[in-house]
C-alpha cells in the first residue's frame, strides 16, 4: 500500500490514510472522490460543524430528554424502553443525522487529541474561539502551518462523515 506522508500526520505515528485504510493515489469511499480539495463550501460547512458542536450536542441530548418524558407518561414499561431506543433524531439545527454528525466530530477530537499540535490548534480555534491570528501567536506558528493544520483536521472530519454515509447525503442536497 503506498501512503502519503506529505503533512497528513497528527505526530502520533498515525497517519490519516493509515486510519482509512486506503491508497492515497485513489481515494474514494462510496463514489465519493476525496482526495480533491475540499470546496470552499464543504470546507465552511464542516468549520461551522466544530463551532456549533456543543449546541448541536446540548440539542441532541434536550430532544432525547423529551422522549423519556414522553415515556414516563407511560404505563406500560416497554413502551418506554422502545420508545427511549427506536425514536432516531431526525433533524438538529438543520443536520439530518445530528447523532452521526456528533460522533463524526468525536471521532476527529479522538484522532487530534487536545494535547496534540493539531489538536491544541484546533481547540483554540472551536472552543476558545481565538482567530487564527491570535492562535498563531500563543502557540508560535506561522499562519501557513495553522491553515494547512485545519484542512488537515477537516478532511479527517469529511473522510469520517463519509465512510459513516453523512456526507454523500449532504453533497447529494448541495
Amino acid at each position: 500500500m503506498n501512503h502519503d506522508s506529505s503533512g497528513f500526520n497528527d505526530h502520533s505515528g498515525v497517519g490519516l490514510f493509515d486510519r482509512f485504510n486506503c491508497d492515497s493515489v485513489n481515494l474514494e469511499i462510496r463514489g465519493v472522490n476525496l482526495l480533491a480539495v475540499l470546496t470552499r463550501r464543504e470546507m465552511n460547512f464542516f468549520d461551522r460543524l466544530f463551532f456549533r458542536a456543543n449546541l448541536i450536542s446540548r440539542a441532541v441530548a434536550d430532544l432525547h430528554g423529551e422522549g423519556v418524558a414522553r415515556a414516563e407518561g407511560s404505563a406500560d414499561p416497554t413502551a418506554r424502553t422502545a420508545i427511549e431506543l427506536l425514536e432516531p433524531i431526525k433533524n438538529v439545527m438543520g443536520l439530518e443525522d445530528p447523532e452521526t454528525w456528533l460522533r463524526v466530530i468525536e471521532d476527529t477530537w479522538y484522532q487530534y487529541p487536545v494535547d496534540g499540535l493539531i489538536g491544541g490548534a484546533m481547540y483554540h480555534r472551536y472552543y476558545l474561539k481565538e482567530s487564527a491570528e491570535t492562535t498563531c501567536i500563543l502557540l508560535c506558528l506561522s499562519r501557513g502551518t495553522y491553515f494547512n493544520w485545519r484542512e488537515e483536521f477537516l478532511t479527517y472530519a469529511s473522510l469520517t462523515a463519509a465512510q459513516l454515509g453523512v456526507f454523500q447525503k449532504k453533497i447529494k442536497k448541495s
